[in-house]
């Protein structure tokens, strides 16, 4: 009898052992599927409904969490877990909350913070992407006074560029929310490195978003941290080269970030103007993008008065 109950202890925990190994296979399955960067991102950029993607994401996220905790080492699963936060906060909660009626401003505030929290949400888990490739990475870029970010920066190679772009990308865009925290303007020359690692490894980096990134930055920087509307308009010329005038975000950044500086209306209808021209089917894989970006031009046109002075 003791004997029998051994065997069946042993087998019971054989076929444990075996189901766990098995849940490690799905998971790493399903993990290295949604990480590729291939059907499952193209399954939101290409759609042409914003609505429909955007009640999907909130459990796209929360799946890409759960799936992240079961495999905390995958790197290109935490990029894109990461990356997906921040494309979310943009589009689906800090666009939306800028685009509130001023009788809102309380609720706009509300969405502006929790946009904030996202996007560093997002920004940490890219750095754990970083982190999984380099190891140390997170601790240079804490104390970058030791000297160990520039160089772990300077080893990275271009299959490093989406994790540098995602980081910045966030990072720079919590700061936005609220250049008033000082504990993030404390910290903002590391995203800015890394943007420029980035930039040159890959300058054409997912056709053109690098430029446009530097088309808002540069509009809005001084000169004292390499900013100027003329090198905010060099970046405009360069992303529409490399998009091939195929996206219609880098008119509208070119719009409010350049355009609205230099009180320039004329220019400003005419960027937004080309923005609405652009076909959003030219580029299926950016479908999404434009889509978005397009309803925001519509929206600047609409509230052309809170930006220009009527004659």
């Amino acid at each position: 009898m003791k004997r029998a109950l051994r065997c069946a202890l042993a087998a019971t925990v054989a076929m444990v052992g075996v189901s766990c190994a098995l849940d490690k296979v799905a998971i790493n399955m399903v993990a290295d599927s949604l990480s590729s960067g291939g059907g499952a991102a193209n399954a939101f950029t290409s759609d042409d409904d914003p609505i429909l993607v955007g009640d999907a994401l909130p459990f796209a996220l929360k799946l890409y969490e759960t799936l992240l905790e079961k495999d905390p080492t995958n790197a290109a699963l935490a990029l894109q877990t990461g990356s997906l936060f921040v494309m979310y906060a943009n589009a689906y909660v800090q666009g939306p909350a800028e685009m509130l009626p001023e009788a809102d401003f309380k609720e706009q505030a509300s969405e502006l913070k929790r946009a904030k929290a996202l996007y560093l949400r997002g920004r940490d888990y890219v750095l754990r992407g970083i982190e999984i490739r380099h190891p140390g990475f997170s601790r240079a870029v804490a104390d970058r006074a030791k000297g160990d970010f520039d160089r772990l920066l300077a080893e990275m190679r271009k299959p490093d560029v989406p994790y540098l772009y995602w980081v910045s990308a966030g990072w720079m865009a919590a700061y936005a929310i609220n250049p008033l925290d000082f504990s993030l303007a404390l910290t903002v020359d590391r995203p800015l490195a890394m943007m420029s690692r980035a930039e040159q490894l890959d300058e054409t980096f997912a056709d053109g978003a690098i430029p446009e990134f530097y088309v808002s930055y540069d509009a809005a920087a001084p000169a004292s941290m390499g900013g100027g509307l003329d090198k905010a308009r060099s970046e405009f010329e360069r992303a529409v080269a490399i998009e091939g005038g195929k996206r219609a975000s880098a008119y509208v950044a070119m719009a409010e970030a350049v355009a609205v500086r230099e009180h320039n209306e004329r220019e400003f209808r005419e960027l937004l103007g080309k923005a609405l021209a652009i076909d959003p089917d030219v580029d299926p894989d950016s479908r999404l993008l434009n889509v978005i970006a397009q309803e925001r031009a519509r929206w600047l046109l609409e509230n052309i008065d809170d930006y220009f002075l009527s004659p």
